[in-house]
C-alpha cells in the first residue's frame, strides 16, 4: 500500500475513533443525568427516612431500643447518603476526565494535520 493511502486509512481510523469516544461520552451524559436524578430522589427519602426514624426513637421511652434505633439512622443512613453523594461526584469527576481525553485526541490529530501542511 502506498504512503499516502496507509496515511489517509490512519487518518480515517483516528476519526472513527474520535467518533466513537464522543458517542460514548454522549451515553456517558445520559446516563449521567439519569443517575443525578436517582441520587436526588433517593436522597431526598433517606432524609425523610432518617427524620422519622430520629422521630420515632425521641418519642420511645425504651432506651435498650431507642439506642440502636438512633444509632441506625444517624449512622447508617448517613453512611449512605455519604456514599451516594460520592457517586455523584465522582460520576461528574469522570466526565471532565473523559472531555479531556477528547481534547487530547483532537489535539494529536490537529498537530499532525498542521505537520503535513508545513
Amino acid at each position: 500500500m502506498s504512503k499516502p493511502t496507509q496515511s489517509f486509512k490512519q487518518t480515517i481510523m483516528k476519526q472513527s475513533a474520535i467518533g466513537e469516544v464522543k458517542h460514548t461520552l454522549e451515553t456517558f451524559k445520559a446516563l449521567d443525568a439519569q443517575f443525578k436524578q436517582l441520587v436526588e430522589c433517593d436522597l431526598n427519602k433517606l432524609h425523610i427516612q432518617y427524620l422519622h426514624l430520629m422521630q420515632l426513637s425521641e418519642d420511645i421511652d425504651d432506651a435498650d431500643f431507642k439506642k440502636p434505633l438512633a444509632n441506625f439512622a444517624g449512622n447508617v443512613l448517613d453512611k449512605k447518603s455519604l456514599y451516594l453523594s460520592q457517586l455523584l461526584t465522582l460520576s461528574r469527576k469522570t466526565l471532565v476526565v473523559n472531555q479531556d481525553i477528547i481534547n487530547e485526541l483532537e489535539s494529536i490529530i490537529n498537530n499532525q494535520e498542521k505537520g503535513k501542511n508545513q
